[in-house]
């Protein structure tokens, strides 16, 4: 998995945006069962551009006039949000539908990060982005988010960027024992580890880059508990000594 400091190097975007809105999109990507190499790069080149260099869910610039004019009457509240500028009322009512976020009564909910990383990931599966993603084809990705190739020439120097990057092997994560008392799980990659459902479920930890998890039982972000699974991200486990 590529870090937030990777993507704020290659897509030319503040670090702190990066660090704040990268694990919402990978989350959301997990969740929309799209996680592929090809796709987070994908999904951080275009929304790099889409939301000018921010890397957060921005509100397309203008005012009433000016959306009116370029919308018309009807549509001018459903102008461009969010990581992937969701435009348009009927694409309001699609994200709404894709997601459970009631953002065609309430556009302003796409400003939300967590809102607007679940939507984008949606939409990049909706539009069959991954695919094309895998198959390298950045162009018919690019064609395929924005519907031409407005931006393309920015879209590909942040591909090829990332591309130049070291990636781990798209694997699954190793299986972890959690009782072997001197367990030290060595993080590879960025690590999400959720607990399960019996014991509280729903929090979700994320472990950086060359971090380290002791048992799966410690104190993890402030959370105590001794049943956490491996959500994303790959580890590689050995039974070290403390």
């Amino acid at each position: 998995m590529y870090s937030s400091e990777d993507i704020a190097e290659a897509c030319q975007v503040p670090l702190a945006a990066a660090q704040a809105n990268w694990p919402l999109l990978t989350a959301a990507m997990r969740e929309f069962a799209i996680w592929t190499p090809g796709t987070a790069i994908a999904i951080a080149a275009n929304v790099a551009e889409e939301t000018a260099h921010t890397f957060e869910p921005i509100e397309e610039y203008g005012d009433e006039a000016y959306f009116t004019n370029e919308l018309g009457a009807a549509e001018w509240l459903y102008h461009g949000r969010g990581f992937n500028q969701e435009t348009w009322s009927s694409g309001y009512a699609w994200a709404a539908q894709a997601t459970g976020i009631d953002c065609l009564n309430h556009p302003e909910l796409l400003l939300i990060a967590a809102n607007s990383a679940r939507v984008t990931a949606a939409f990049v599966r909706m539009k069959g982005i991954p695919a094309q993603a895998e198959a390298h084809n950045w162009t018919e990705v690019r064609r395929l988010w924005n519907g031409g190739s407005n931006g393309l020439d920015v879209v590909l120097a942040h591909v090829n960027a990332l591309l130049a990057l070291p990636y781990p092997p798209d694997a699954p994560p190793a299986p972890v024992e959690t009782d072997v008392p001197s367990k030290r799980t060595h993080v590879i990659a960025e690590c999400g580890l959720k607990r399960e459902p019996a014991h509280g479920g729903g929090d979700l930890a994320t472990i950086p880059a060359g971090g380290q998890i002791i048992d799966l039982g410690d104190r993890i972000d402030g959370w105590a508990s001794c049943q956490w699974t491996i959500h994303y991200g790959w580890v590689e486990a050995s039974n070290v000594s403390p």
